[in-house]
């Protein structure tokens, strides 16, 4: 589908990696295989198995209740991810409560 509205192209995006398999690494193809023979058991509990298989391989994956995974990706690499500093505690007089009377 070729749609320049980008609503549409959300909708109708190809990035999930469910649909072109074969591209995927051996590794990752053989934990796939293994739970898609699995499909008459497919619950959220056999999701949640699979999904702690892929993760260390660097995929990741949605599911629901109906045990239906989707929207199979890979996981973004945070060490190539610029760092951004969190100050916990800001300097910020007015939160400092109120001398109480003496």
């Amino acid at each position: 589908m070729s749609t320049d509205d980008p609503m549409e192209k959300e909708l109708y995006d190809d990035s999930d990696l469910f649909q072109s398999i074969e591209t995927l690494p051996e590794p990752v193809q053989e934990v796939i295989e293994r739970y898609s023979a699995q499909h008459d058991e497919v619950d959220y509990l056999l999701c949640k198995a699979f999904l702690e298989e892929l993760e260390p391989l660097g995929y990741t994956f949605d599911y629901g209740l109906d045990g239906v995974p989707v929207d199979l990706r890979e996981i973004p690499d945070v060490s190539e991810q610029p760092a951004t500093e969190v100050d916990a505690f800001p300097d910020d007089d007015d939160d400092e409560p109120e001398p109480g009377p003496r």
